[in-house]
């Protein structure tokens, strides 16, 4: 049924322009539910014969048009329409295959007309009125940078039923995707991929033409410099090549972890200045963090709540159209800087949690206790305590990074940390303290650096649930603490890491952990593998006619009977 208020805006092709401008520039009322600017001129038989914008009447003045000429002079007598049977959440898709079909997908359609199946208008709708009532699977995505963060984000969405357009600028990393072949270790990824593959996943180039997207999600690594500042060089980049391609009503989602203000204070100029758009009006702008735990990620994105925040409420509404279908939980901010905090506060309150743990060792360590031990007494049937159990060093990509990114935005505004930084700096030292412990045995035993043979238990950084990431690391930084101490020969064995990745890493891959354990004088268990625990250490150690060091970062191994072996010194936290 036609909207009851819109004869107000429909005129006989004869009516002078002037009598069009003057009723367009009467107030329309709020409860008449009709976008201003647009005037409709019926035909024969109450069909629609054309649309008269603001625009038509500005650029007929411009050409010296005269007021009193009929306004069916200006008119444009092929507007954009849609039929009514076409469903509301269908609609976007509509407008789009339309345009598409006309060559003129980048054209902006600002208001479009709804009409019956005998061509009389209906309803006049806006952009952000077909927005809100698109199904958001209907929108094609673009997800900028396929590591860890994007890669599973695509997949999942794809899975979903989303048409997802995956760019990715690293080479290698692209080519394995297109062979089916995920470049990490993650449950049930390739699987995914292959399923998804040609289907509802793409890998692209660009954006251009037919790869055209509406939504586009920025992935991309954010490091921090050599001086630990947040290096945003990849983002901005990014942000160039999207705001080249970016169309009216587009939706820009940042998925990277950030300094706060940098989405409104870098991003969203560059958008702006590359597509001459004004964000929050005519393409909306979001920042979604990504919060799962790798190992787990494709599990987590279909159950954690997505945290969304906006440019404005249009632009958070319109991401959380999107995520509400990986999640039942969305949880809206009211701004860009609360959402890009939110993922800062997760990863750094972590770091500094096992700082105390790690602290806690430390201490322990001086009197002869074991920190494991006091922890899980304090922690047991005391609802107040929750500490975590200490670990050698804090790896990953995200633990170590995002407590300085958190710093920096906090120096931004005049504030220095203190928590935040010493957090991060007993997590460092602890690394220094365990490969100390390593080369004082050497030391001790007349060993020298450069004939002893060092293993290393677990180089990704961190056994449970698996991964084969190695960013961040701690493994990586004992290898490197005694390397720099004279220690060269450092082998590995992690059953998640290919032998590749390992030689790339500048280490050794053991052949079998058997004949690396035989060979070594320095054993150190850096991560929480679960194969590990079954290995039967014991029975190997017991065979060995040398002495050994073993540090079991995890206790993965059985601290009861290896260090009663009469040349085995046992430690862990």
């Amino acid at each position: 049924m036609p909207r009851n208020s819109l004869g107000r805006i429909i005129f006989d092709g004869n009516t002078p322009i002037r009598e069009v401008i003057a009723a367009l520039s009467a107030p329309l009322k709020k409860q008449d539910g009709l976008p201003g600017g647009i005037a409709l001129i019926a035909g024969t038989g109450g069909n629609l014969a054309g649309i008269v914008t603001d625009g038509d009447l500005r650029r007929g003045l411009a050409r010296g048009v005269s007021l009193d000429v009929p306004v069916s002079r200006i008119a444009n007598r092929a507007p954009i329409v849609i039929p009514d049977a076409v469903p509301l959440r269908e609609r976007a898709a509509y407008i789009r295959n339309t345009l598409l079909r006309k060559g003129s997908l980048k054209k902006y359609v600002e208001k479009m007309v709804v009409i019956d199946k005998s061509g009389a208008p209906m309803d006049v709708l806006t952009t952000y009125d077909i927005w809100q009532t698109a199904d958001s699977r209907l929108k094609r995505v673009g997800v900028v940078g396929l590591g860890y963060v994007g890669l599973t984000l695509s997949l999942t969405l794809a899975e979903l039923g989303f048409t997802v357009f995956g760019l990715e600028k690293n080479k290698k990393i692209a080519e394995n995707i297109a062979a089916g072949a995920p470049h990490f270790h993650e449950d049930g990824l390739s699987e995914l991929l292959k399923a998804q593959r040609g289907k509802n996943f793409t890998l692209v180039d660009d954006f251009e033409g037919s790869r055209s997207v509406d939504v586009y999600v920025i992935a991309v690594g954010t490091p921090l410099t050599k001086s630990g500042a947040p290096d945003a060089f990849a983002l901005k980049e990014v942000a160039r090549a999207i705001g080249r391609v970016i169309k009216r009503n587009d939706l820009v989602v940042l998925r990277s972890t950030v300094a706060v203000g940098t989405t409104r204070d870098v991003v969203v100029p560059i958008l702006e200045k590359y597509s001459g758009l004004s964000a929050g009006s005519e393409f909306l702008v979001a920042f979604a963090p990504e919060r799962t735990v790798e190992g787990k990620a494709l599990q987590e994105l279909r159950t954690l709540p997505q945290i969304v925040g906006g440019l404005n409420r249009a632009s958070a509404e319109a991401a959380a159209g999107v995520f509400s279908f990986l999640t039942r939980s969305v949880v809206t901010l009211d701004s860009l800087e609360e959402a890009e905090m939110v993922k800062l506060i997760n990863n750094t309150y972590r770091d500094v949690t096992f700082g105390f743990a790690n602290e806690i060792a430390l201490i322990a360590e001086k009197w002869g206790v074991r920190a494991s031990k006091v922890i899980k007494a304090a922690n047991f049937g005391y609802e107040r305590s929750a500490v975590p159990l200490p670990s050698p060093g804090v790896g990953g990509y995200c633990l170590a990074k995002d407590p300085q990114i958190f710093s920096a935005s906090a120096r931004a505004k005049g504030y220095r940390t203190a928590l935040l930084t010493a957090g991060r700096r007993v997590n460092t030292n602890m690394l220094s303290h365990i490969a100390h412990d390593a080369l004082a045995f050497l030391a001790q035993r007349k060993i020298a650096p450069l004939s002893a043979q060092a293993l290393i238990f677990g180089i990704a950084f961190k056994g449970f649930p698996k991964t084969s990431d190695m960013r961040g690391s701690p493994a990586l930084e004992i290898a490197n603490a005694l390397r720099k101490s004279g220690v060269k020969n450092i082998t590995a064995y992690d059953t998640a890491v290919p032998a590749e990745d390992i030689k790339r890493a500048g280490l050794s891959p053991a052949r079998s952990w058997q004949s690396a354990v035989r060979d070594a004088d320095v054993i150190l268990c850096m991560n929480n593998n679960p194969d590990f625990a079954s290995l039967g250490m014991k029975k190997v150690c017991v065979r060995r006619k040398k002495p050994l060091f073993i540090f079991d970062g995890w206790s993965v191994w059985d601290e009861q009977e290896l260090p009663t072996l009469p040349l085995v010194v046992y430690r862990n936290l």
